[in-house]
Protein backbone atom coordinates (compact mmCIF):
# COMPACT_ATOMS: atom_id res chain seq x y z
CA UNK A 1 0.00 0.00 0.00
CA UNK A 2 1.68 3.27 -1.08
CA UNK A 3 0.72 6.72 -0.79
CA UNK A 4 1.06 9.74 -2.72
CA UNK A 5 3.80 11.38 -0.10
CA UNK A 6 5.87 8.65 -0.68
CA UNK A 7 5.73 8.59 -4.40
CA UNK A 8 6.11 12.12 -5.21
CA UNK A 9 9.03 12.30 -2.55
CA UNK A 10 11.10 9.71 -4.07
CA UNK A 11 10.36 11.14 -7.63
CA UNK A 12 11.95 14.50 -6.14
CA UNK A 13 14.84 12.74 -4.62
CA UNK A 14 15.73 10.68 -7.69
CA UNK A 15 15.72 14.27 -9.40
CA UNK A 16 17.52 16.21 -6.79
CA UNK A 17 14.75 18.69 -6.13
CA UNK A 18 14.01 17.41 -2.27
CA UNK A 19 17.13 16.69 0.08
CA UNK A 20 15.35 14.14 2.63
CA UNK A 21 15.83 16.33 5.40
CA UNK A 22 13.33 19.49 3.77
CA UNK A 23 10.20 19.28 2.74
CA UNK A 24 8.56 19.91 -0.80
CA UNK A 25 6.66 23.72 -1.20
CA UNK A 26 3.19 23.36 -1.55
CA UNK A 27 3.04 24.55 -5.23
CA UNK A 28 6.10 22.21 -6.05
CA UNK A 29 3.74 18.91 -4.56
CA UNK A 30 1.02 20.04 -6.63
CA UNK A 31 3.20 20.12 -9.91
CA UNK A 32 4.31 17.09 -8.99
CA UNK A 33 0.62 15.55 -8.28
CA UNK A 34 -0.61 16.52 -11.11
CA UNK A 35 2.01 15.03 -13.44
CA UNK A 36 1.69 11.71 -11.12
CA UNK A 37 -2.17 11.62 -11.65
CA UNK A 38 -1.55 12.14 -15.96
CA UNK A 39 1.31 9.32 -16.13
CA UNK A 40 -0.75 6.64 -14.02
CA UNK A 41 -3.83 7.97 -15.92
CA UNK A 42 -2.19 6.94 -18.97
CA UNK A 43 -0.63 3.42 -17.56
CA UNK A 44 -4.15 2.92 -16.77
CA UNK A 45 -5.28 3.48 -20.32
CA UNK A 46 -2.25 1.09 -21.67
CA UNK A 47 -3.33 -1.67 -19.19
CA UNK A 48 -0.02 -0.82 -16.85
CA UNK A 49 -1.83 0.21 -13.98
CA UNK A 50 -5.41 -1.01 -14.46
CA UNK A 51 -6.46 -0.26 -10.89
CA UNK A 52 -5.73 3.60 -10.95
CA UNK A 53 -7.65 6.42 -9.30
CA UNK A 54 -6.74 9.86 -9.68
CA UNK A 55 -5.17 11.02 -6.71
CA UNK A 56 -5.81 14.75 -4.72
CA UNK A 57 -4.47 14.76 -1.14
CA UNK A 58 -0.81 13.47 0.27
CA UNK A 59 -2.21 10.48 2.17
CA UNK A 60 -4.04 9.33 -0.56
CA UNK A 61 -3.57 5.57 -1.32
CA UNK A 62 -2.16 5.23 -4.83
CA UNK A 63 -3.86 2.12 -6.36
CA UNK A 64 -1.04 0.49 -8.72
CA UNK A 65 0.90 -3.23 -8.08
CA UNK A 66 3.67 -3.05 -5.91
CA UNK A 67 5.57 -3.61 -8.97
CA UNK A 68 5.09 -0.83 -10.37
CA UNK A 69 6.11 1.60 -7.79
CA UNK A 70 9.59 1.66 -8.64
CA UNK A 71 8.26 2.72 -12.55
CA UNK A 72 6.56 5.45 -11.30
CA UNK A 73 8.90 7.47 -9.21
CA UNK A 74 11.59 6.81 -12.20
CA UNK A 75 9.15 8.31 -14.95
CA UNK A 76 7.65 10.46 -12.70
CA UNK A 77 11.12 12.18 -11.76
CA UNK A 78 11.75 12.47 -16.05
CA UNK A 79 8.37 13.45 -16.15
CA UNK A 80 9.02 16.25 -13.54
CA UNK A 81 12.58 17.55 -14.97
CA UNK A 82 11.38 20.42 -17.08
CA UNK A 83 9.32 21.82 -14.36
CA UNK A 84 12.05 21.91 -11.91
CA UNK A 85 15.07 22.87 -14.84
CA UNK A 86 16.55 20.07 -13.62
CA UNK A 87 18.68 17.54 -16.66
CA UNK A 88 18.10 14.02 -16.27
CA UNK A 89 20.91 11.99 -15.47
CA UNK A 90 22.12 8.96 -17.59
CA UNK A 91 21.67 6.93 -14.91
CA UNK A 92 17.87 8.08 -14.07
CA UNK A 93 16.93 7.37 -18.02
CA UNK A 94 18.22 3.22 -17.51
CA UNK A 95 16.69 3.22 -14.53
CA UNK A 96 13.27 4.81 -15.59
CA UNK A 97 13.94 2.42 -18.46
CA UNK A 98 14.89 -0.72 -16.68
CA UNK A 99 11.51 -0.13 -14.61
CA UNK A 100 9.29 0.38 -16.84
CA UNK A 101 10.11 -2.91 -18.85
CA UNK A 102 9.96 -4.74 -16.20
CA UNK A 103 6.52 -3.34 -15.37
CA UNK A 104 5.79 -3.82 -18.97
CA UNK A 105 6.49 -7.89 -18.42
CA UNK A 106 4.84 -8.07 -15.47
CA UNK A 107 1.20 -6.96 -16.57
CA UNK A 108 1.37 -7.30 -20.25
CA UNK A 109 1.06 -11.12 -21.78
CA UNK A 110 1.37 -12.13 -25.43
CA UNK A 111 -0.69 -15.24 -25.41
CA UNK A 112 0.00 -18.31 -27.88
CA UNK A 113 0.06 -18.39 -31.32
CA UNK A 114 -2.50 -19.73 -33.44
CA UNK A 115 -1.67 -21.12 -36.75
CA UNK A 116 -4.10 -22.24 -38.51
CA UNK A 117 -4.66 -26.02 -40.14
CA UNK A 118 -4.21 -24.72 -43.87
CA UNK A 119 -0.88 -23.55 -43.03
CA UNK A 120 1.04 -24.32 -46.59
CA UNK A 121 4.21 -27.31 -46.34
CA UNK A 122 6.25 -24.97 -47.59
CA UNK A 123 5.83 -22.34 -44.32
CA UNK A 124 6.82 -25.30 -42.22
CA UNK A 125 3.69 -27.33 -41.54
CA UNK A 126 5.82 -30.47 -42.61
CA UNK A 127 8.12 -32.69 -40.59
CA UNK A 128 9.66 -34.92 -43.31
CA UNK A 129 12.62 -36.98 -43.04
CA UNK A 130 13.33 -40.86 -43.15
CA UNK A 131 11.01 -42.32 -40.70
CA UNK A 132 7.91 -40.52 -40.67
CA UNK A 133 6.44 -37.42 -43.29
CA UNK A 134 3.80 -35.58 -40.36
CA UNK A 135 2.09 -32.48 -40.99
CA UNK A 136 2.03 -30.83 -37.62
CA UNK A 137 -1.24 -29.55 -38.33
CA UNK A 138 -3.41 -32.84 -39.65
CA UNK A 139 -7.02 -31.89 -39.23
CA UNK A 140 -6.50 -30.40 -43.33
CA UNK A 141 -5.00 -33.07 -45.45
CA UNK A 142 -5.62 -31.52 -48.72
CA UNK A 143 -2.21 -30.01 -49.72
CA UNK A 144 -2.94 -26.48 -50.80
CA UNK A 145 -0.48 -25.38 -53.10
Amino acid sequence: MTIVLQIVNGAAEKLGVKSAESALEPGDFQVILNELNDMLSIWADQGLTPAFKPVSNSDDVVDIEPSAVSATKNNLAIQIAPSFQRIVTRELALAADTTLQALEASVIFIGDVALPDTLPIGSGNDCSNIFSNDRFFPQNKKVNF
